[in-house]
């Protein structure tokens, strides 16, 4: 559960706003703390710049997320790992290598994300 989740649960009920996140945007079939998980997930200043780089490059070894992310290829795998349990990325093997690239929620999920940032960039530098 995240922390977000325990704060609207701490007096035992949840929240008018989460019941209606629930009802009506979730309709009582997903899951309100997985769909937040994958949200909390994004939110990351290491896992952001991984989907970006995956988006872009239509997926990636893990060396190559090592070598464009300047981190150690073993400091990534809790990163990928947490990626993976969210469904927004899938893990491969092509080589001997392990291969990220984004599922195909991740795809539905990130690339609006990703261009909405570039419609807003373009904006500013019009």
């Amino acid at each position: 559960m995240s922390e977000r989740t325990r704060e609207t649960q701490a007096d035992g009920q949840r929240s008018l706003a989460r019941e209606r996140v629930e009802t009506e945007l979730l309709g009582d079939v997903l899951d309100f703390d997985r769909e937040l998980g994958r949200l909390e997930a994004v939110a990351s200043e290491v896992r952001f710049p991984i989907l970006y780089l995956l988006a872009a490059e239509d997926g990636l070894s893990s060396g190559e997320l090592a070598d464009l992310t300047g981190r150690k290829q073993r400091d990534l795998y809790h990163h990928l790992d947490t990626l993976e349990e969210t469904a927004l990325v899938r893990k491969r093997t092509r080589d001997g290598s392990r291969f990220y690239e984004l599922s195909a929620l991740g795809d539905r999920l990130i690339e609006p994300l990703f261009e909405t940032l570039r419609e807003r960039a373009d904006e500013r530098t019009s």
